[in-house]
C-alpha cells in the first residue's frame, strides 16, 4: 500500500490471480533458505460473453530495492505466458496504466509481435524464408530494416491483418495491437527514402482521423 500510487484494498473473489516475485537466499545466521519479497501482480478475469474471459492486469508492484532490474517485465512475461495460451482468454488488457507501464507493455509487445512470423510478415509484406529446419522464422531485423517494401504500399488492409493476427496469437487488445503496428512501422522504416516517411505521415493522420470520427461518431 504504500509503494503503490491510488491503490486501494480489494474483496476477495476467485476471479483475482495474484503473481507474487521473491528472491530466495541464505543467511550466516540461520542454516535455512529465507524468502525476501520482491513484488507482485494482480490480475482480474472479467467476464466476456458466452463463455470467454478477459483478464486485466490491476496492480503492479516492484519494491523499490529491486527496481530497474527487469522484474516488472518477467512478472508481465509470466501473465502472457500463463494466460495467452488458454482458449477462453480473449485479450489481455491493463487498467489504468502509468507512464512506466505503458513503455514497458509497448516494448514486450513489440517484441512479441516481431517474434512471431506471421506478424513480420505482414510488416515486411513478403514471405519470410523457411529455414531447414522447415519452421518459418522472422526475418533478422538488419533485413528488415533494409527492406524497401516496409511501410510503402501499406493500407488499412494490413493494419487490420496485423491486428487480427496479433489478437488470436498473442491476445493483444485490439487498440493495443494497432498501437504496436504504429510502432513497428515507424520501427522498419526506411527513413533514408523521403517519399517512404512521407506515406507512413500520410497513413497514421489517415488513422488517426478515422479512430477520432469513429469515437466522436
Amino acid at each position: 500500500m504504500f509503494f503503490d500510487d491510488g491503490s486501494r484494498f480489494i474483496e476477495l473473489d476467485d476471479r483475482w490471480n495474484f503473481y507474487v516475485l521473491y528472491e530466495k537466499y541464505s543467511s550466516a545466521s540461520s542454516p535455512n533458505k529465507r524468502f525476501a519479497f520482491v513484488g507482485y501482480m494482480t490480475v482480474y478475469k472479467f467476464y466476456t460473453y458466452p463463455e470467454h474471459i478477459r483478464p486485466r492486469v490491476s496492480q503492479l508492484v516492484i519494491l523499490p530495492p529491486f527496481q530497474e532490474m527487469g522484474h516488472a517485465t518477467r512478472l508481465l512475461e509470466t501473465v502472457y505466458e500463463h494466460l495467452t495460451p488458454l482458449p477462453e482468454v480473449v485479450d489481455i488488457t491493463v487498467e489504468d496504466p502509468s507512464e512506466d507501464l505503458i513503455r514497458l507493455r509497448d516494448f514486450l509487445d513489440c517484441k512479441r509481435c516481431l517474434q512471431l512470423a506471421e506478424c513480420a510478415e505482414i510488416l515486411c509484406e513478403k514471405k519470410t524464408e523457411v529455414q531447414d529446419g522447415g519452421e518459418d522464422a522472422p526475418p533478422s531485423a538488419k533485413r528488415r530494416r533494409q527492406s524497401t517494401t516496409v511501410v510503402e504500399g501499406q493500407s488499412a488492409s494490413a493494419a487490420t491483418r496485423f491486428s487480427d493476427v496479433a489478437r488470436k496469437r498473442l491476445k493483444l487488445s485490439r487498440a493495443q495491437s494497432r498501437r504496436v503496428y504504429q510502432i513497428l512501422t515507424f520501427f522498419l522504416l526506411v527513413r533514408e527514402k523521403p517519399e517512404a516517411v512521407r506515406a507512413y505521415h500520410r497513413a497514421l493522420l489517415e488513422r488517426t482521423r478515422i479512430t477520432h470520427v469513429s469515437i466522436n461518431w
